[in-house]
C-alpha cells in the first residue's frame, strides 16, 4: 500500500507540472494513471473523479484515442460502484471507437467488460452473446491473458445460467492459458472447478 501511495504523491507532482506547463494530453495522462493506481487501492470514489477529468480533458482537446481508453475504465469503474446503466453507456461508447479503428485487443476487454455488466444485471442471454464476441476478438487478436480472462467470464455466465458443465469446459480452457501465461488467476480458476 505505501507504494501506492508513493505513485499517488508522485502522479500529483506530475499533474501540477502538467498543468502548469499546459500540456493538457500529459494532463490526462497523469489523470488516468493517477485513477488506475486509485483503484487498486480501493479508493472508487477517487479513482471515477480522476478517469471523468480525464475524460473531460480529451475530449476538449480532441484526443480520441485518450476518450475511448477513458470510457473504458469508465466502464469498468461505473460497474464496481453497482452504476451499471452509465457502466453500459460508457462501454457502448468506448466499443464504437475501438470498432471504428479496428483495435481488436481494446474491443475484446470492452466487449467482456459488457458481458460482465450484462451478468452483474442479471440478463444472461446478452452477458453470453457479448462474451461470445469478445472471445473473438481476443482470439483474434492474440490477446491470450484477455481470451483466458474472457473464458473465466463465460463460465461465470454457464454456471449462472444453471449450466455447471459448460461453465466447468470454459473453466478448464481458462486454466490452461493462466497456467501457460502463469498468471495468478490459475488458482482462483482451479478453485472455481474444485467446486463445480
Amino acid at each position: 500500500m505505501r507504494r501506492y501511495e508513493t505513485a499517488v504523491g508522485h502522479y500529483r507532482s506530475a499533474l501540477a507540472l502538467m498543468r502548469e506547463t499546459g500540456f493538457r494530453s500529459g494532463e490526462a495522462g497523469v489523470l488516468t494513471n493517477l485513477g488506475n493506481t486509485f483503484r487498486r487501492m480501493g479508493r472508487l470514489p477517487e479513482s471515477i473523479d480522476c478517469q471523468e477529468r480525464s475524460l473531460e480533458t480529451c475530449r476538449a482537446i480532441g484526443d480520441r484515442a485518450g476518450e475511448g481508453i477513458a470510457l473504458a475504465n469508465l466502464g469498468e469503474l461505473y460497474r464496481d460502484a453497482g452504476l451499471l446503466a452509465d457502466s453500459v453507456t460508457a462501454q457502448e461508447q468506448a466499443l464504437a471507437m475501438f470498432h471504428q479503428w479496428g483495435e481488436r485487443r481494446l474491443e475484446g476487454s470492452v466487449l467482456d467488460g459488457l458481458a460482465r455488466t450484462y451478468l452483474a444485471l442479471g440478463d444472461s442471454e446478452q452477458a453470453l452473446a457479448y462474451g461470445s464476441q469478445a472471445l473473438v476478438c481476443r482470439r483474434g487478436s492474440g490477446d491470450r491473458s484477455g481470451e483466458a480472462e474472457t473464458l473465466d467470464c463465460l463460465g461465470d455466465i454457464q454456471l449462472r445460467g444453471g449450466r455447471p458443465e459448460s461453465a466447468g469446459a470454459y473453466w478448464r480452457q481458462a486454466l490452461v492459458i493462466a497456467e501457460e501465461l502463469g498468471a495468478p488467476a490459475a488458482e482462483e480458476i482451479r478453485a472455481r472447478l474444485a467446486s463445480l
